[in-house]
């Protein structure tokens, strides 16, 4: 007696897996799940899924400036702290940490848009 969902092997095309669970067909694009997972990969750091799909120069350089960013977000933190604990400091210790902390939240924004994009449209090639 066979079981209600007997599958049968897994075939293999050059950018599909095909899977056949009893009369139909059910295709998966290798390319698209290889795609989101290089997507996924640069949500969780920028510069991860240009690695995962073998741009290793671009990954590391987009590795590079998200990490620059982030110094130029805890720098401008330190230095706004630093001027709203103590107001020793003339006004411009403020200021240079507010332009600092939003040039690094948007240099990481940028960036890591970028990267997701730039990461799913090479794992489809």
């Amino acid at each position: 007696m066979k079981a209600k969902n007997q599958t049968r092997p897994i075939q293999r095309t050059d950018s599909y897996v095909l899977v056949i669970i009893k009369e139909g067909v059910f295709v998966m694009d290798d390319k698209r799940h290889r795609a989101g997972i290089a997507a996924i990969l640069s949500f969780v750091f920028n510069g991860l899924g240009q690695l995962y799909v073998g741009k290793i120069k671009e990954g590391l350089i987009i590795m590079t400036i998200s990490a620059a960013s982030m110094i130029l977000i805890i720098v401008g933190a330190v230095f706004a702290g630093h001027w709203i604990i103590s107001r020793l400091f003339p006004i411009w210790e403020l200021v240079v940490g507010l332009v600092f902390f939003a040039s690094g939240i948007i240099i990481a924004c940028v960036v890591g848009i970028q990267s997701i994009n730039d990461a799913y449209k090479e794992a489809l090639k």
